[in-house]
């Protein structure tokens, strides 16, 4: 505001209603009209991610001085200029955010992976749920009807929504520092841990082997001899033990395979965390297959070793050869991927060639 304007009562009631009319009731929970905003923004020496990591950090000292302004017993008079500057300043920096959003979601060049942007979707709603919380509490403050519980309670709330925002900033400001290749990171580590999870399964099996499903042993005829069980048990036994024995080579080929599978996660995502991978190489829709493939896997393996744990005494090893099939169809997939991404880096290359080798055995 300039020098010398006196903002009255009417004038900042009439700004709270042109946030609410302009900000919060298009965009409050529908994502949609916050996907369809379109805007003529164009960037000079800069990207969309180190511009919303700068206006996160904007709105987030924006909305610390009005949390500090808008008190109640700071709503007075005198105050209202002040407190009219500050909503206007942190409006301007919220409209400048929503007119960057089409260089994320209306983008042509596959810059954005779809997990980037569905990740990018819950701090913008909760930031309008905060600005309409942040935007009652003035309004009742203005009002000056509340009793003193009231107060007690819109000062709360204050805070709250505060606080809100400065969650979502922080966000915000995250994953313009992650971009796609930090946050897939997140995703494999999460894959890689299940992995190892699933390792650990195998690990606690080999110290007490057994069969995972023995009910039909018990299910002896009665007209059988107490001869005819006997021979009948000793022979159950014996597929039993031998069943366990197959389990147990299995297994333990497994237990090697999913080691590898693991090392696959591990040093592409120590890959990707390299300033290398930080490039502007438009690859968004190859991070988004890599990213359904690795998330299937897990699960899959998942399934395929409690499958194994579930065997009973006719397991054989053929049994699974659609399940290993259907497991290495995806690793092929995401190794073709990896190699794409690593084409430029002689270094980053060779690894998942010899990873490549090993696994396959080529």
């Amino acid at each position: 505001m300039s020098d010398g304007i006196i903002i009255r009562k009417q004038d900042l009631e009439t700004l709270l209603g042109s946030i609410r009319s302009q900000f919060i009731t298009p965009y409050k929970d529908n994502i949609e009209a916050i996907h369809a905003i379109s805007s003529t923004t164009k960037l000079v020496d800069s990207s969309p991610l180190i511009e919303l990591s700068k206006l996160s950090k904007i709105i987030k000292a924006q909305s610390t001085k009005i949390g500090i302004i808008v008190q109640p017993e700071k709503i007075i008079e005198s105050n209202l200029t002040a407190i009219y500057k500050e909503y206007k300043n942190l409006v301007e920096s919220i409209f400048y955010l929503l007119s960057l959003l089409p260089l994320f979601y209306n983008d042509k060049h596959d810059t954005y992976a779809k997990f980037f942007l569905k990740k990018l979707d819950e701090p913008l709603l909760s930031l309008i749920n905060a600005l309409t919380l942040l935007v009652d509490e003035t309004e009742i403050n203005l009002k000056k009807e509340q009793n003193s519980n009231d107060t007690e309670v819109v000062d709360k709330n204050r805070l709250i929504s505060i606080g809100m925002i400065w969650s979502v900033c922080d966000t915000l400001d995250d994953l313009s520092k992650k971009g796609n290749f930090g946050l897939l990171g997140d995703y494999i580590k999460s894959s890689s841990n299940l992995v190892d999870d699933v390792l650990n399964d195998i690990d606690e099996w080999f110290e007490a082997p057994e069969l995972g499903n023995d009910d039909a042993f018990f299910l002896d005829d009665e007209s059988d001899s107490e001869e005819e069980q006997e021979v009948k048990g000793d022979k159950d036994d014996k597929e039993k033990e031998d069943a366990l024995e197959r389990m147990k080579v299995f297994l333990k080929e497994w237990q090697t395979n999913l080691k590898m599978i693991k090392l696959l996660l591990t040093s592409f995502n120590k890959s990707i965390s390299m300033d290398t991978h930080k490039s502007k190489e438009n690859n968004a829709g190859m991070l988004d297959k890599f990213q359904e493939l690795h998330l299937e896997l897990g699960k899959k393996i998942d399934d395929f070793i409690s499958d194994i744990f579930m065997s009973d005494s006719s397991f054989q090893a053929e049994n699974f050869d659609d399940t290993i099939q259907l497991l290495n169809s995806d690793l092929t997939k995401m190794v073709s991927i990896i190699k794409k991404l690593s084409k430029n880096d002689a270094k980053k290359s060779k690894w998942i060639e010899v990873w490549d080798t090993k696994y396959f055995k080529k």
